[in-house]
């Protein structure tokens, strides 16, 4: 069972396609939707399944999916053959096209785009930069409480997002600023690790 409707009677042309408002036909209480809400656009039923949701202006089209209990929301845009499965979300103004993937619990946010045979999955998170391939995204889990997602230009280390030039000139007192003196401890630790995964990767540091 569709867990939306189409609403052709809220419609949009866009990229020359028909998109239409869905409306929720049951209730998505891990979304916080209530039967009867209205949400975002897509273009046709095969864009949206599971307990999956798109809301805000969101715009779902071509042979895009959606799926498991994935959340678009804001301006974000999925488009082409992208895949947004599991519990990924994509919000703001983010893009996801072509034939990248997004999945488990990654969040796209911001002004990120996503495209290619990119494939962005785990606690991987990125909010900012062009993402064209697999080797653009470097999602680490350290053995501490900070997730790392490492993007051609930035790091996000738990809840910060910096420039790999930022991060690492950061003083001692900038890190301290953001945390606390275990994260200090956990970033003199992780930053040599770090800035060997970059140079390796990149040679973007400077």
């Amino acid at each position: 069972m569709k867990n939306f409707k189409l609403r052709k009677d809220l419609s949009i042309t866009y990229w020359d396609r028909t998109l239409y408002r869905i409306e929720a036909t049951k209730d998505l209480p891990k979304h916080g939707i209530k039967k009867g809400d209205i949400g975002g656009y897509i273009e046709k039923e095969e864009n949206l399944s599971d307990d999956a949701w798109v809301s805000g202006d969101a715009k779902v089209s071509g042979n895009a999916l959606v799926s498991g209990n994935a959340l678009i929301s804001g301006d974000a845009e999925i488009l082409s053959n992208a895949k947004v499965l599991d519990n990924a979300e994509i919000s703001d103004n983010a893009k996801v096209f072509g034939e990248a993937w997004v999945s488990g619990k990654a969040w796209v946010s911001g002004d990120a785009e996503i495209s290619g045979n990119a494939w962005i999955f785990g606690k991987a998170w990125v909010s900012c930069d062009v993402i064209k391939t697999r080797e653009d995204v470097y999602n680490i889990t350290s053995n501490k409480q900070y997730n790392i997602t490492i993007t051609p230009n930035y790091i996000h280390i738990g809840c910060e997002v910096y420039s790999k030039k930022e991060w690492f000139n950061f003083t001692d007192q900038r890190i301290l600023e953001m945390g606390n003196k275990e994260g200090l401890n956990w970033w003199k630790q992780w930053k040599p690790i770090l800035k060997s995964i970059c140079d390796l990767k990149r040679g973007e540091t400077e």
